[in-house]
């Protein structure tokens, strides 16, 4: 299997978001969870700022690194499973049929509750249900945008420019 795969947060309002690697191939559309959004780091930064006023985020751009290379190997782990056809074997993952997909648009977004973001995937399936993913990473929404239309077609609307230069 080709590895066609970007990162994006699923946002929910009354559940914990979650982050999923998410692979695409010409009938489903995997999603493979990575990680909650509170992890560790997550709670600690949280209490930093609430104790200290601002000190939590300081120590967020430290250690901003080391998780952006913690989502790599979980990524990596992730593509392991899915060149060796093993996805859906986690109770956090699942997968959609393309053909299921109603709607679908991606759109330029501002930060807000759910954190830092370049954009917002919206996905409306036929039996009324619908994802929000965020993308937290400018070249997860790139790839998402150069990917997707080649397997949703006119179900998907892209209501942002890609930006080539990044």
């Amino acid at each position: 299997m080709k590895n066609t795969a970007f990162n994006a947060k699923a946002i929910y309002t009354v559940k914990l978001d979650k982050y999923y690697r998410i692979y695409i191939n010409t009938h489903k559309l995997y999603f493979i969870q990575l990680r909650n959004q509170f992890s560790l780091f997550d709670a600690m930064f949280e209490i930093l700022n609430s104790i200290f006023l601002g000190l939590g985020d300081v120590f967020k751009e430290l250690l901003k690194k080391k998780l952006k290379k913690r989502i790599q190997k979980l990524s990596t782990i992730a593509d392991a499973k899915y060149s060796n056809n093993s996805l859906n074997t986690e109770k956090n993952d699942f997968y959609k049929l393309v053909k299921d997909i109603q709607t679908s648009s991606i759109e330029s977004s501002k930060s807000d509750l759910h954190g830092k973001c370049f954009g917002k995937w919206r996905i409306v399936f036929s039996d009324g249900s619908k994802l929000i993913f965020q993308f937290e990473d400018i070249d997860d929404m790139h790839k998402a945008i150069e990917q997707l239309p080649q397997v949703l077609g006119d179900c998907l609307c892209i209501n942002t420019k890609l930006n080539k230069k990044k």
